[in-house]
């Protein structure tokens, strides 16, 4: 069994995210042949305005080809909030 957990540093104070630090979800447990995708997304102010960022983890756990990503994974953590 592999655990994964996504460990987010601590947020600029000029970043707004939405994101919650005290409440993350625990570690996800993949046995062989699993998927994960894991989504966070995050805002950050810059001198010439607001971007976006979006982070996607894709995991797999065995011997896999690339093109196990293809397929829609069998565990998934959305931690995509909604932003301005």
């Amino acid at each position: 069994m592999l655990k994964v957990l996504l460990v987010v540093q601590r947020v600029p104070e000029w970043a707004s995210s939405g994101l919650d630090l005290a409440w993350r979800p625990a570690a996800v447990a993949l046995r062989p042949r699993q998927t994960l995708r894991w989504q966070i997304n995050h805002r950050f102010r810059a001198e010439q305005g607001w971007y976006y960022r979006l982070d996607t983890l894709n995991v797999s756990y065995g011997k896999n080809s690339a093109e196990v990503f293809i397929h829609p994974p069998t565990r998934r953590i959305d931690e995509r909030s909604q932003l301005p």
